[in-house]
């Protein structure tokens, strides 16, 4: 059982065009408070994969594993050739109001058993 840190925002935008925006090349530069650059490896229809450059010079890959047009995707983050976490990214839209939930799931706990996994979160 792996347990995510998630936020969960009201998105003041409809589901189509909030994903226009997430689901585009370097957009992590438009939205993303700590990048100093967003680079695309390749973006086409069947493959995502690019790179986000942190303020302090930090690079990560992100690699997306799953990608559902106006719902959201999932992908794996971290340094090239180490470990890396998982995202999920989701649209919902409810009652005419739309949400974004970004939920991490930290690579450092992996290969703890669950109620270990557990105490890092809750205590």
């Amino acid at each position: 059982m792996r347990i995510g840190i998630s936020c969960k925002k009201e998105i003041n935008s409809s589901v189509e065009n909030l994903w226009k925006l997430i689901s585009s090349p370097e957009h992590l530069k438009l939205v993303h408070p700590f990048c100093k650059r967003n680079e695309v490896i390749v973006w086409n229809k069947n493959e995502h994969k690019d790179i986000l450059v942190y303020l302090n010079g930090l690079r990560y890959i992100r690699e997306f594993t799953s990608w559902n047009t106006d719902k959201g995707y999932s992908l794996l983050i971290g340094e090239i050739n180490k470990k890396k976490s998982k995202v999920d990214w989701v649209i919902e839209s409810k009652n005419n109001i739309t949400y974004l939930t970004i939920t991490v799931y930290p690579y450092l706990f992996n290969h703890y058993p669950g109620v270990i996994y557990k105490t890092f979160f809750f205590y």
